[in-house]
């Protein structure tokens, strides 16, 4: 993560997507309850057994609708010392979904490289590519149809664009759905979800201020519903956003551009981009809470996470001059209240993993922590001595207890709740960007996608 002339660029800046659910919900939790485990990817999902097909993919950047990098379903049993390559692609992936998009009951890797949009097969063969500038964003089935669509939207390195735009495509590339707005001229729109015939989109913008916030889009008639305004930009990593409960936590990030919002007709408190602010709403743009982050120094960003008991894990993060100070970890209970706290060290960017028993924790500190969802209490603790970003929770072994699959610049390690190492894989080619826990080969025992700068590497028995 770097700062450019004012503007975050991340690798693959893209925002996370969610699902439709056909039928009429009065909240957004009835309707993940409803849903099919394969559409929702919810950490809610804890029957499935192991190897089921179901939940065996990746089609949000965090997983699931809490970004919680949570695979519930179990590999069926294998022995991870028989890892190794079974396949390269050698392209280099700013940002990669797994997911069946042909229907075909397989899943197909989806990645994005350069201005092209490219679709694999379990052996790395290229199935179809898509030509678009438009950052990746999620997998969903946009036309309910049962087969997951792709999906793009305009983003901050747009620049000069003046036009917000989103469209879904299907794997021979046709388009499905598109929508558009008017933005600033660094502004750009993105999925967040599909729900009961509504599009939830993230806004953003830099220098230009506007839109920033979130919007409910009418699928049917392309009308924005709802538009709730916010001050900060969106900083902190993918995805974006959180939803639990008919609850949405609201990333957030200080490039002090001078912009402020207040919901949706003004319903909200008022924010700005020069604090980092805790801001949780509903599916119908009203606020929750919002509440200024408790800290002298608030310039970074701040990532928030709602947790399976209903609290808040909100990653606060620095880097260089002038977004410097002390990493935190802070714990909100459902009403916005601060349980805990945990300091990380100066200049410290964190990301998390997290389930109904742990939250695990990594960062350019070098430090992994297990952590309890209830009070912060560390369970667990490990220092390798270099960056350390956490992929996943997953039984990935099938043997009845789940892991911890982390990743270095250069290596891939799976790691026991007690933080003792149980493999590890070193990058052939490229500085490691993203990896994925996921069923690519078909036959119900997980697999490791590794993208890295130079290639896409396939891992398993």
């Amino acid at each position: 993560m770097k700062k450019v002339l004012g503007l975050l660029v991340l690798a693959g800046l893209a925002w996370a997507a969610n699902l439709y659910v056909p039928g009429s919900y009065t909240t957004i939790q009835e309707a993940i309850n409803a849903a099919h485990p394969s559409q929702t990817k919810s950490i809610a999902v804890t029957s499935l057994s192991r190897g089921t097909k179901e939940g065996m993919n990746w089609p949000l950047s965090g997983y699931d609708l809490q970004g919680s990098y949570y695979v519930p379903v179990a590999s069926l049993p294998q022995t991870l010392s028989n890892f190794n390559t079974k396949a390269i692609i050698n392209k280099s992936p700013s940002y990669t979904l797994v997911g069946d998009v042909n229907g075909d009951g397989q899943n197909e890797i989806v990645f994005k490289s350069g201005n092209v949009i490219y679709i694999a097969d379990s052996l790395g063969n290229i199935k179809n590519t898509i030509n678009t500038s438009y950052y990746l964003s999620s997998l969903l089935d946009i036309n309910s149809d049962g087969v997951l669509d792709i999906s793009v939207g305009t983003g901050l390195g747009d620049i000069g664009l003046g036009r917000g735009e989103i469209n879904f495509y299907s794997a021979t590339g046709s388009t499905l759905w598109s929508f558009s707005k008017s933005v600033s001229y660094d502004g750009g729109i993105a999925p967040l979800y599909l729900l009961d015939g509504k599009l939830y989109v993230m806004n953003d913008a830099g220098y230009g201020r506007t839109p920033r916030g979130v919007s409910r889009v009418n699928i049917s008639s392309k009308q924005e519903e709802w538009f709730y305004s916010i001050g900060p930009h969106f900083w902190g990593g993918l995805p974006q956003f959180s939803l639990y409960n008919d609850r949405i936590a609201l990333n957030s990030g200080t490039p002090h551009n001078g912009a402020t919002g207040n919901g949706y007709n003004g319903n909200g408190a008022t924010t700005d981009d020069g604090n980092l602010w805790h801001i949780v709403i509903d599916s119908s743009g009203n606020q929750i809470f919002t509440r200024k982050v408790n800290n002298a120094n608030t310039d970074g960003s701040l990532v928030q996470r709602i947790l399976p008991n209903g609290n808040i894990i909100a990653l606060e993060s620095h880097w260089f001059n002038p977004y410097w100070g002390t990493a935190k970890i802070h714990l909100l209970n459902p009403g916005g209240n601060e349980i805990a706290t945990r300091n990380r060290g100066l200049n410290v960017q964190l990301n998390a993993a997290f389930n109904s028993s742990v939250v695990v924790v990594g960062g350019q500190d070098g430090v992994i922590e297990v952590l309890s969802p209830n009070d912060l209490v560390v369970q667990s603790s490990k220092n390798i001595g270099t960056t350390i970003w956490i992929a996943g929770i997953n039984d990935i072994d099938g043997d009845g207890s789940e892991e911890i699959i982390a990743y270095t610049p250069s290596k891939v390690y799976i790691y026991s709740m007690n933080l003792i190492e149980e493999w590890n894989y070193t990058s052939p080619s490229g500085e490691i960007r993203n990896v994925q826990i996921t069923d690519i080969t078909g036959d119900g025992k997980m697999d490791i996608i590794v993208s890295t700068t130079t290639s896409l590497f396939i891992i398993s028995q």
